[in-house]
């Protein structure tokens, strides 16, 4: 009986406390931790910045002179274009800096493959602040706001499903140095994952503020990927053997072709095919056309491959209005328009899935 008691008496006691402890936890709201007396006066607009800082918050007024609830849709739309202006902002940041390192000046398909369309589809975490809906002067007025870490959390999510392609990639790529076309493929893999994760890493420093350390490190690992691409190509050595034509200038051909090669980065040669050289092989055949006048149509034919291997990687033909000499001396025509430029381009084209451009 005695034990029966007893436990009476302690829930008498502790019942109380929680009673309490319930009202002091539904006196703090949803936004303070410290009681709603400490909440400025609603249209204090000062006071609710400090309330809501500038690090931790994005935050707009809405204003509307039909109703509140027009106020906190206007409130809400304030700030999800504020989240969209900062996203546009990094990404045109994160592309001049792209372009920039690779040398590359394609903006547009950059431009294209990092989404600059910015969005922002968390509409749901903007919140209005009810304690800041006031009416002064025939306009109804609210706060809403958006956590710089609650909305973070939520664009590290679609950036983690594209890292974690990237990250198995670049711990393959090393170990594939003695391997050109599997380095490559892997490498072209490894570029195409990282232009995708561009955008949501945009996304995620614009709202956040900060670089989180795990797009850090992403980057370090990319910055490593591309030394390890650089520290191939410099070891390439592409011999070219370029069958005589009794027409062309010999000479000359062979030097726009060691000209072209050397702009895509590569060592050249045109004789002793070592082991781990490339071997590039160009037979020019040249056509006469009619065509108000004599017309000289080159074409180049060739192989590439590794040096001492009897199965080229890729078999090609170069053939373009650029290649055709036309007018008195045709054939000084045909060299005075065969830019290297244009042969690097035909070159990268045909070498790309072999080695890393």
């Amino acid at each position: 009986m005695n034990g029966y008691k007893n436990v009476f008496i302690r829930i008498a006691v502790i019942l109380p406390i929680l009673f309490l402890l319930l009202l002091s936890g539904c006196a703090g709201g949803n936004y303070s931790s410290s009681g709603e007396n400490d909440f400025p006066a609603p249209d204090d607009e000062q006071g609710w910045s400090k309330h809501f800082p500038h690090e931790q918050y994005i935050s707009a007024w809405g204003i509307s002179n039909q109703s509140a609830r027009q106020a906190e849709n206007d409130a809400k739309a304030m700030v999800a274009a504020a989240v969209r202006s900062s996203i546009e902002s990094e990404l045109i940041s994160v592309m001049e800096s792209e372009t920039w390192n690779s040398g590359s000046t394609d903006y547009q398909k950059l431009e294209s493959r990092t989404k600059i369309s910015a969005h922002f589809d968390h509409a749901e975490l903007i919140r209005p602040v009810p304690a800041t809906a006031h009416h002064h002067h025939n306009e109804f007025k609210v706060l809403a706001v958006l956590s710089r870490r609650e909305a973070a959390r939520e664009l590290l999510i679609p950036y983690e499903t594209e890292a974690a392609d990237f990250r198995l990639l670049a711990t393959r790529l090393d170990s594939l140095q003695n391997d050109y076309p599997r380095f490559t493929t892997t490498w072209n893999k490894l570029k195409i994952q990282h232009e995708k994760m561009l955008a949501p890493a945009a996304e995620v420093r614009a709202v956040s503020g900060m670089q989180p350390a795990q797009i850090s490190r992403d980057e370090s690992q990319w910055k490593i990927a591309s030394a390890s691409r650089m520290n191939l190509l410099s070891k390439v050595e592409v011999v070219v053997e370029l069958a005589p034509n009794e027409e062309l200038n010999n000479e000359e051909l062979a030097g726009k072709v060691h000209t072209a090669l050397a702009s895509m980065g590569l060592h050249t040669s045109s004789g002793g095919c070592r082991p781990d050289a490339v071997l590039l092989k160009l037979n020019p055949e040249l056509q006469w056309h009619q065509v108000l006048g004599r017309v000289a149509q080159l074409d180049l034919v060739g192989e590439v491959g590794p040096c001492n291997s009897p199965t080229p990687w890729n078999s090609f033909q170069i053939s373009d209005r650029q290649m055709r000499g036309e007018g008195r001396n045709p054939l000084g025509d045909l060299m005075e328009r065969l830019k290297p430029d244009f042969l690097a381009e035909q070159f990268t084209e045909i070498m790309q899935y072999y080695l890393p451009f």
